[in-house]
């Protein structure tokens, strides 16, 4: 979702998800990190996208019994120093993942 998209679960009941399908919600807005958000995405089958996203405290909780990580990049990095410079960002140290 959008970085200003604003979570809102009474119109994610209005969303018609097929069960033959898994689903991944990426929230990057605060309101998409709260209490009544994780019980909602477990109640539906919802997996909640592990990211880090600049300005979004993502807390990587678990909504469903698969984990959806979206590894962004750092997009700070001149697209011609691709792939010659690492940096390690907060959301691996927290993870324990090495660059």
């Amino acid at each position: 979702m959008p970085q200003l998209c604003q979570n809102s679960t009474a119109k994610m009941r209005q969303l018609i998800f097929p069960e033959n399908y898994r689903y991944a919600v990426e929230g990057r807005h605060a309101s998409w990190f709260d209490d009544d958000s994780y019980q909602f995405l477990s109640e539906n089958d919802l997996c909640l996208v592990w990211n880090e996203v600049e300005g979004v405290a993502n807390p990587a909780k678990i909504t469903t019994d698969f984990v959806y990580l979206r590894l962004i990049g750092d997009r700070s990095i001149p697209e011609n120093e691709f792939g010659k410079i690492q940096r390690q960002n907060g959301f691996s140290k927290k993870m324990g993942l090495k660059t």
